[in-house]
C-alpha cells in the first residue's frame, strides 16, 4: 500500500501522515490538510510550486512595469516633454513694412520702433470721437486705421479723412490693439475671446472658444499663430486662420502685456515678476528668470537678448538662449539665502541667463523700446532713460514734469511718450534733448504710433487724433 502523506496548503510541502500539527517547511497549521498518496502529494506540490512561481513572476513584472511607467511619467512631467502640438495651417504674419503699424508695438519682437521719421506736429488733420474711451493704440495698414473701444466696438477709418469705413459691435469691452494680418483684423475682448474680422468689410470671420478668462493683453501674430496671455495665468497659441487652440502654457500669475517673439522663441512676462522663454514649436518652457518684482510691461527681444523693466525700477537684459535645468532655481535660491546669511561669496549670486541689470529708479510699469542698439524706458516718476543695449550703461535721462502714461516708442531718431495731461513729447533718441511737445484734449491712454508721416493718438475721451507736420 502506497505511503500516505499530508500536503501543506500554504507552501505545498509534503509532510508525513503522523501526529505532527505543523508543516516542516513553513510551520503553517496542517489542520484540515487532506491525506493523499505520496505520488499524488508530489503532483500537488509541483502544481502549487508552479502556481507560486507564476504568481511571483507576474508580481515582479507588474512592479517593474509600474516603476518604469511611473519613472517615464515623472520624466515627462518634470522635463515637460510629450507630443508636439499641431502646426499652424498658414504662415500669416503682420507686416513690418514702411508706413505700416500692423500690431501692438509694431514688430513681433515688441521693439516699438519704426524707421519712419516722426513729424514735428503742427496741426490736427482730423479727429474721430467714439462712443467710449480708447485704451489701446490703433494700427495702420493700407490707408486704413483700425482700433477698438472700451465698449467693444471695432472700427476701420479712412487714414486720410477719418471717415468711418465700417464698424463691428461686439458688445464686449476691449483693451486690445488689433493685429492686421492678411485679410483679417484680429483682436481680443476682455471677456475670454479672440475674434477675427474681414479687413475690408468688418464681417466676422471666426471667434475662438470661450477660454473663461479675461484678456487685457493685445494679440501678437507671427508665422500663422496668434499669441495672447490671459488673467488665468496662461499664454495661448491659436491658429491664425481658424482661431483653434494649438497649445497653452501656464505661468503662476496674470499675463497682461503682449508677448515678444523671435526665432521660434516666445518671451512671456507675468505679474509675479517671472519671465518665461518658451519654444513655440512645442509650447514648452526653455528658460525661467525670477526678477522678484512685478512686471506689467512687455518684454522686448533684440538679437540674442530679451529686455524688460520691473516695479523695483530695474531694467534687465537676459540671454534668451539660456536653459533652465532641473533644480537650478532651487539651488540659486539657496545660494541667495546663504549670501544673505554671510555664509558664502562677496557678491550676490546671479541667476543663469543674466547679462545685466540697471537701476533707473521709480517703477517701470510700461514696456521698453529698442532702437539704435539702445533700450529706451520710462518710469512712473516722469523720467525717460536711454541705456546701452549691450552693457546697460546709462546714456542719458530726461525728466518730464508730468506723469507718463504710455510706453515709449521710437520713430526714426525721435523717442515719443504720452502723458496724463494730454501732451505728447518728442525727445532726441541720441542726446535726450526735448525737441517738441504737442497737446490734445484728455489723457493719452496708449503709445503714439507713426505711419505715413503722420502721428496717431488715442485718449480716454474716446478721441483719435491724426496729427501732421508743417506742409503735410
Amino acid at each position: 500500500m502506497a505511503e500516505q502523506v499530508r500536503v501543506c496548503r500554504v507552501c505545498g510541502q509534503v509532510n508525513p501522515d503522523d501526529d505532527r500539527t505543523r508543516c516542516n517547511k513553513c510551520w503553517a497549521s496542517l489542520a484540515g490538510a487532506s491525506t493523499v498518496t505520496e505520488i499524488e502529494g508530489e503532483r500537488h506540490t509541483r502544481r502549487l510550486q508552479f502556481t507560486f512561481l507564476r504568481n511571483r513572476v507576474f508580481r515582479i513584472v507588474f512592479l517593474v512595469a509600474a516603476a518604469v511607467g511611473f519613472t517615464v511619467w515623472g520624466v515627462l512631467v518634470f522635463f515637460e516633454l510629450g507630443a508636439n502640438p499641431s502646426s499652424p495651417t498658414t504662415s500669416l504674419n503682420a507686416s513690418v513694412g514702411p508706413q505700416t503699424w500692423a500690431q501692438a508695438r509694431r514688430t513681433p519682437q515688441n521693439t516699438g520702433y519704426t524707421p519712419d521719421q516722426a513729424p514735428i506736429p503742427q496741426r490736427v488733420m482730423w479727429t474721430y470721437t467714439a462712443s467710449e474711451s480708447i485704451v489701446a493704440s490703433p494700427t495702420v495698414v493700407d490707408n486704413r486705421i483700425y482700433f477698438t473701444t472700451d465698449n467693444g466696438d471695432v472700427l476701420a477709418l479712412d487714414l486720410h479723412t477719418g471717415q468711418e469705413v465700417w464698424k463691428y459691435i461686439s458688445k464686449l469691452p476691449s483693451s486690445s490693439t488689433p493685429a492686421v494680418v492678411g485679410d483679417m483684423v484680429i483682436f481680443s475682448v476682455r471677456p475670454s475671446r479672440v475674434i477675427a474680422l474681414d479687413k475690408e468689410t468688418g464681417v466676422l470671420r471666426w471667434q475662438s472658444e470661450n477660454f473663461r478668462t479675461s484678456f487685457l493683453a493685445s494679440p501678437i501674430v507671427v508665422d500663422g499663430t496668434v499669441y495672447i496671455g490671459g488673467e488665468d495665468n496662461k499664454i495661448y497659441a491659436l491658429d491664425a486662420a481658424t482661431g483653434r487652440k494649438r497649445w497653452d502654457f501656464t505661468t503662476e500669475e496674470w499675463i497682461i502685456a503682449p508677448v515678444a517673439y523671435a526665432d521660434d522663441t516666445l518671451a512671456v512676462t507675468s505679474m509675479d515678476g517671472v519671465i518665461h522663454i518658451l519654444d513655440t514649436t512645442t509650447g514648452r518652457k526653455r528658460f525661467v528668470f525670477d526678477s522678484s518684482s512685478p512686471i506689467t510691461g512687455s518684454p522686448v527681444i533684440h538679437g540674442d537678448q530679451v529686455y524688460f523693466g520691473t516695479h523695483r525700477g530695474i531694467v534687465w537684459a537676459l540671454d534668451r538662449w539660456s536653459i533652465t535645468y532641473p533644480f537650478e532655481r532651487a539651488i540659486w535660491r539657496w545660494k541667495v539665502q546663504l549670501y544673505v546669511w554671510d555664509m558664502i561669496m562677496d557678491e550676490a549670486p546671479l541667476q543663469e541667463g543674466t547679462v545685466w541689470g540697471t537701476y533707473i529708479g521709480g517703477k517701470v510699469v510700461k514696456s521698453p523700446a529698442i532702437a539704435h542698439d539702445n533700450v529706451y524706458v520710462a518710469n512712473d516718476e516722469g523720467k525717460v532713460t536711454a541705456l546701452d543695449a549691450a552693457t546697460g550703461r546709462s546714456l542719458w535721462s530726461t525728466v518730464l514734469d508730468e506723469n507718463i502714461t504710455t510706453a515709449p516708442v521710437v520713430a526714426g531718431g525721435t523717442v515719443l511718450v504720452g502723458t496724463e495731461n494730454g501732451v505728447v513729447r518728442g525727445i532726441d533718441a541720441h542726446t535726450g534733448e526735448l525737441l517738441w511737445d504737442f497737446r490734445v484734449d484728455g489723457s493719452i491712454t496708449d503709445s503714439p504710433i507713426i505711419a505715413g508721416g503722420s502721428m496717431y493718438l488715442v485718449t480716454n475721451a474716446g478721441t483719435i487724433y491724426a496729427v501732421t507736420g508743417e506742409g503735410t
